[in-house]
């Protein structure tokens, strides 16, 4: 019988094209039970309307709240819209379920509170964007929050000095996350930046046109390209299937420590394991599960089967 996984999605979708990817894979995966959408990172109220068509495409009626734009730290607003923005998105019927303007971002906090006291153990969250809004939701209500499953997030670089991304847009918030009393998994940069596409992979993206669906997410895919270049790599789809296909990736208890102080290392996330792998005895503390080896290459060919079904 193929089990049910109910995952709550947090997103800075519309930069780099692996959100976009990672929420067609989860609208495909029949494994896969998605409850809710929540959007981080600047002009989360465009984010979250990207989202909102990609759901429409798909035939899903799931609920989207704009989250926070900024940290505890803060930040300057970004009048830019992401590069996967167009303006057809200005419709009504794309839409969040809350007026970010109006709550600042907090009806996506309060979204993931009360789906971690609805579902509870049932309820993973899947955080591929920065920390900033499951920070907030673990400080409003740190005791709905410690009903949920587990948090399987993409983020952090833990074999090598490196700030990653999504810890470096708010240290503070990943800090609080990563001292989450329940199960986190980690899968970092170390191991997703081996799921690049392969310039074949990257053009069938680009030319996927078998449906409305698929046509919309190669022109997402063709935005990304233009504006940046790159190949895409499946950094966030490769977060979103683990929880499905947890023997996709060797996992490692490590105890991490996110650096908030430092002059030139803030946002790293340092392994303390390997800092002090030369002391005589093990360290104790509370270890999160740390994504250490992929199997890159079937990773990458069943997420091609699955998201423009070809084999």
């Amino acid at each position: 019988m193929m089990k049910n996984h109910k995952i709550l999605l947090d997103t800075d979708i519309g930069d780099d094209i692996d959100d976009a990817l990672a929420l067609a894979l989860t609208l495909e995966m029949p494994e896969m039970d998605l409850v809710g959408v929540t959007t981080v990172f600047q002009n989360t109220e465009k984010r979250a309307r990207i989202a909102r068509k990609m759901l429409s495409l798909w035939g899903r009626d799931v609920p989207v709240y704009a989250g926070l734009a900024f940290g505890e730290a803060g930040g300057t607003p970004c009048t830019q819209p992401p590069c996967q923005y167009t303006p057809d998105l200005e419709d009504p019927a794309y839409a969040p379920c809350n007026d970010p303007a109006e709550d600042q971002g907090m009806g996506a906090v309060d979204f993931i509170i009360r789906s971690a006291e609805r579902l509870g153990p049932e309820l993973t969250v899947v955080a591929i964007g920065p920390l900033t809004n499951l920070a907030r939701a673990l400080q409003k209500a740190p005791q709905s929050m410690r009903r949920i499953r587990r948090i399987v997030l993409m983020g952090g670089c833990f074999e090598k000095q490196f700030r990653e991304w999504n810890i470096l847009c708010d240290p503070l918030a990943a800090k609080k996350v990563l001292e989450f009393e329940g199960e986190v998994v980690c899968i970092g940069l170390d191991v997703t930046n081996q799921t690049r596409l392969s310039r074949r992979q990257h053009q069938m993206l680009l030319s996927a046109n078998g449906d409305e669906k698929r046509a919309y997410l190669s022109r997402l895919v063709e935005l990304y390209t233009a504006s940046t270049g790159n190949t895409p790599v499946l950094h966030d789809p490769l977060t979103v299937y683990y929880v499905a296909h947890p023997e996709i990736l060797l996992t490692e208890p490590t105890l991490v420590q996110v650096e908030t102080k430092g002059e030139i290392s803030t946002g790293m996330t340092v392994n303390l394991d390997r800092l002090n792998e030369y002391l005589p005895y093990e360290q104790e503390g509370h270890r999160l599960h740390v994504a250490k080896a992929v199997r890159a290459r079937e990773f990458i060919a069943d997420f091609m089967r699955i998201v423009l079904r070809v084999c």
